[in-house]
């Protein structure tokens, strides 16, 4: 970083402080403020200025470092794991239900072909006995009840019967064994396509943990980049705060050598002058100058010189 932003941030610094604890008189409003917090201003004028070379900025530029938490390559895969899982089981769930439901499907026709195989049963049933007994009510009245022909009759009918029932117990055979058939064949399908996600999870899985584990080393980069670079800020910023303080200390002790010692006393005064002129201009001229003759503290603080010189400001306007 260039010795310009250094520069930069150092006098930003030192400027927010400076308007932040508004004591100097370039720097301080005090309209609005309570007797005692102008009081304690001029306190503070007053210490600091004592300090002599302090340079009035902070002691650090208060940068914040960023937090990374580190994370094992387990930790990683698992974080992977979990942002595939929901995908993967919502499909899978899918994939079951859609299979489960045609052999729901499939069990639900073919007990409906039984119950209409059984109803054929029975309407046939119904039909040949029928036919039977009315072939043996006719013999009996024609007294040809044990007649050879009337049983070949009979046994004729019976023989459609035993025909037309075979053909029904056909259909419902072909019918379940279509049945269980389609649902082994659905079941092949379904195993089929849950393999074939648990292969498409595994891919895409490897992708995807490789994809966290670049965007995690890439963060973790940024961090420590971020981190050296406060770490160098910081530096930077104490090296022209310990110059600033040199030149301070410097430039005080050359003032009291030309001055005398009384220098820096005078400039304090002077400082919570300038204060208190801009404190009674933001209040009413006769209530500043009632406030300054009955609170004496205020005399003890600017001292006499400075205290009458404001009380004949005050006059004067």
């Amino acid at each position: 970083m260039s010795g310009d932003i250094v520069k930069d941030l150092f006098e930003r610094k030192l400027k927010e402080q400076l308007n932040q604890k508004k004591l100097s008189s370039e720097s301080t409003s005090p309209k609005g403020k309570s007797v005692q917090d102008v009081l304690n201003d001029l306190k503070e004028i007053e210490r600091r200025g004592a300090q002599g070379g302090e340079v009035d900025a902070p002691e650090s530029l208060n940068l914040q470092k960023v937090e990374f938490e580190e994370k094992t390559d387990d930790e990683l895969s698992e974080l992977a794991k979990n942002s595939l899982a929901s995908k993967y089981n919502t499909k899978k769930q899918s994939t079951n239900d859609s299979f489960e439901k045609q052999i729901d499907n499939l069990l639900k026709q073919s007990e409906e072909n039984k119950k209409q195989a059984e109803s054929q049963k029975e309407s046939v049933n119904e039909i040949f006995d029928n036919s039977i007994k009315e072939t043996e009510n006719q013999a009996l009245k024609r007294g040809l009840a044990r007649s050879s022909v009337i049983i070949g009759q009979v046994a004729n009918l019976e023989g459609s019967r035993a025909n037309e029932l075979a053909n029904i117990l056909k259909d419902i055979n072909d019918n379940l064994t279509y049945t269980e058939n389609k649902i082994s064949e659905l079941e092949n399908e379904k195993e089929r396509a849950l393999d074939d996600l648990d292969i498409e999870y595994a891919m895409e899985l490897n992708e995807k943990i490789q994809s966290v584990k670049d965007d995690y080393n890439k963060q973790k980069q940024q961090a420590i980049e971020f981190n050296n670079n406060v770490e160098k800020l910081e530096a930077e910023y104490k090296l022209k705060l310990d110059d600033q303080k040199l030149q301070r200390q410097k430039q005080t002790t050359e003032l009291k050598d030309k001055y005398g010692v009384d220098y820096a006393k005078e400039q304090i005064k002077d400082n919570q002058y300038e204060y208190m002129k801009n404190y009674v201009d933001s209040i009413d001229k006769d209530y500043a100058i009632d406030l300054l003759t009955r609170n004496k503290e205020f005399e003890n603080l600017m001292g006499s010189n400075r205290y009458k010189q404001l009380l004949a400001y005050l006059e004067a306007k």
